[in-house]
C-alpha cells in the first residue's frame, strides 16, 4: 500500500513538471517545421531536385550495360542470338547533356531558396498566430481586472445604496456595466478559444493541443525588449532576399534555355565509344554454344547531325525562348523594385510604431494613475459614478491599446525580417 502511495505522488510530481514545461515561439516553430504540409513538400521538392542533378550528371560517366536479343525466324528455319555486356561513353554531344546539367544544378540551388522561403513563410504564420493568442490572451487579462474592479466597486456600492449613502441610479448604472464586461469577456473567451485552434491548424500536428496552460505567453515588456532585431542596415535585396535569389536563378535558366534552342542553328556532334564483351548464335538446335563465336568488341560512333530546314521550327524555339528569358529578366528587375519600397515601407511603419508603442506606454501609466486618484475619491464619496465608470474605462483601454500596438508592432518587426530572409533563426531562438 505504501508502495502504490508513493508511486502515485511521484506520478503525480512528474505529471505536474511535464505540465509545466511550455512552448514558446520557438518551440511551436519546431513543430510546424516537422509537421506542416508544406514544409514536407518543400523538403520533397528539394529531394527531387537534387535526384534530376544526378541524373544530369549520369550523361558524363560511363555505363555499363548487359545486351541480350534472341530470335527466330519461320522462313529461314533459323536461330539468331546475341548478348554482350557493354561499357559505353558519351564524349561529346554539342553541349546538350553539360546545359541539362547546368540546368538541373540551377534548378537544385532555386528549389534550395524556395525552401529556406517556405520555412520563412512558415515561420512567420506561427509567429502571427501566436502573436493574435498572447494579444488576445493579454487582453483577457486586462479584461479580468476591469471586471474584478467592477466586481469590487459593486460591492461597496450595493453596500452603501442600503445604508443610503448612493442612489439607486448609481447602483443601477453599476450593475449594468457590470453585466456588459462579464458578456465581453465570454465574447473574448470564443475569440481566444479560435486563436487557439488556428495556431493547430498552422503548426499542423496531429498531436499538438494547444491553450494557455501549454503555450508562453509573449508579454508587450518582452516585446520592447526585441529592439535589436530591427537593425539600421541599408537593405540589399540581391544579397538578403531568398525571393529574389530565387528569381535570379530563373533568369539563369532562362539564358540557359536560350542557348540550347541557339545550338540547333549549328551543327551538332556526337562521339561516343563502346567497349563489350559478347557471343553470337549460342542458341538454337544447330548452336555451336557461347565460347564459339565469344569475344571483345570495340567501337567508336561519330555522328554529325544539322537541321537546315523545318520550316521554322527551330527560329520559333529560339524566339519564344528569347522572349521567356526577357521577361524572367524584366521579372527580376521588378521584384528588386518591390522589394526596396516594400522594405521602406515596412521600415518607416515600423518606426512610426515604435515611437506610438512608447507614447501609449506613457498614457497607460498616466491614466493608471488617473483611476486610482478617482477610485480613492468615489470612495470618499467625493466622486460621482460618472467619473469612476470613465477612469475606469480609460485605465483599461490605455492597456489594451498599450498591449496591441505592442504585438502589432512584433508582427511588423517579423515582417521586416521575413523580407531579409532571417526571420526563421531569430524567431527559433525566441
Amino acid at each position: 500500500m505504501t508502495t502504490r502511495a508513493i508511486a502515485f505522488v511521484l506520478g503525480v510530481f512528474a505529471g505536474c513538471q511535464a505540465n509545466a514545461e511550455s512552448l514558446g515561439l520557438g518551440d511551436l516553430i519546431e513543430l510546424a517545421d516537422k509537421s506542416n504540409l508544406g514544409r514536407v513538400e518543400g523538403r520533397l521538392g528539394l529531394q527531387k531536385s537534387e535526384s534530376e542533378v544526378t541524373r544530369a550528371r549520369s550523361a558524363f560517366l560511363p555505363r555499363l550495360l548487359v545486351e541480350s536479343e534472341a530470335g527466330y525466324g519461320s522462313r529461314s528455319e533459323a536461330w539468331t542470338s546475341e548478348a554482350s555486356l557493354v561499357l559505353r561513353q558519351n564524349f561529346y554531344d554539342g553541349g546538350r547533356s553539360w546545359s541539362e546539367f547546368r540546368r538541373a544544378a540551377v534548378s537544385r540551388d532555386r528549389a534550395r531558396f524556395e525552401e529556406q522561403r517556405a520555412r520563412g513563410s512558415l515561420a512567420l504564420a506561427v509567429l502571427r498566430a501566436y502573436a493574435d493568442s498572447s494579444r488576445l490572451e493579454r487582453n483577457r487579462v486586462a479584461s479580468r481586472r476591469k471586471l474584478e474592479l467592477l466586481e469590487g466597486q459593486f460591492e461597496l456600492s450595493r453596500r452603501q445604496y442600503r445604508q443610503g449613502r448612493k442612489t439607486q441610479r448609481d447602483y443601477q448604472l453599476l450593475e449594468a456595466e457590470l453585466e456588459r464586461s462579464r458578456l465581453e469577456l465570454e465574447s473574448l473567451d470564443a475569440r481566444i478559444f479560435s486563436s487557439y485552434r488556428e495556431l493547430e491548424k498552422i503548426v499542423g500536428s496531429a498531436d499538438a493541443a494547444f491553450d494557455a496552460t501549454k503555450i508562453e505567453m509573449l508579454t508587450a515588456e518582452k516585446i520592447l525588449s526585441l529592439k535589436s532585431w530591427s537593425s539600421p542596415v541599408a537593405y540589399d535585396p540581391s544579397t538578403e532576399s531568398l525571393e529574389l535569389k530565387a528569381q535570379a536563378l530563373s533568369v539563369e535558366d532562362r539564358k540557359l534555355a536560350l542557348d540550347l534552342a541557339r545550338r540547333q542553328y549549328w551543327p551538332v556532334l556526337d562521339l561516343s565509344a563502346s567497349a563489350s564483351y559478347g557471343s553470337t548464335d549460342f542458341v538454337g538446335p544447330l548452336s555451336e554454344g557461347w565460347s564459339a563465336n565469344a569475344g571483345t568488341n570495340l567501337g567508336a560512333a561519330l555522328r554529325v547531325t544539322w537541321t537546315l530546314w523545318d520550316w521554322g521550327g527551330v527560329p520559333a524555339q529560339v524566339a519564344s525562348a528569347k522572349a521567356d528569358a526577357l521577361v524572367e529578366e524584366r521579372r527580376y528587375e521588378q521584384k528588386k523594385l518591390e522589394l526596396v519600397n516594400d522594405y521602406r515601407s515596412l521600415g518607416e511603419n515600423l518606426k512610426r510604431q515604435l515611437r506610438v508603442l512608447e507614447l501609449q506606454k506613457k498614457i497607460r501609466g498616466l491614466e493608471r494613475n488617473s483611476f486610482r486618484n478617482i477610485e480613492k475619491e468615489y470612495r470618499e464619496g467625493r466622486s460621482s459614478y460618472l467619473d469612476l465608470i470613465t477612469a475606469l474605462e480609460r485605465d483599461i483601454q490605455a492597456e489594451l491599446s498599450f498591449e496591441n500596438e505592442a504585438f502589432s508592432y512584433f508582427v511588423s518587426l517579423a515582417e521586416v525580417l521575413e523580407l531579409k530572409g532571417n526571420l526563421y533563426e531569430y524567431a527559433k531562438a525566441l
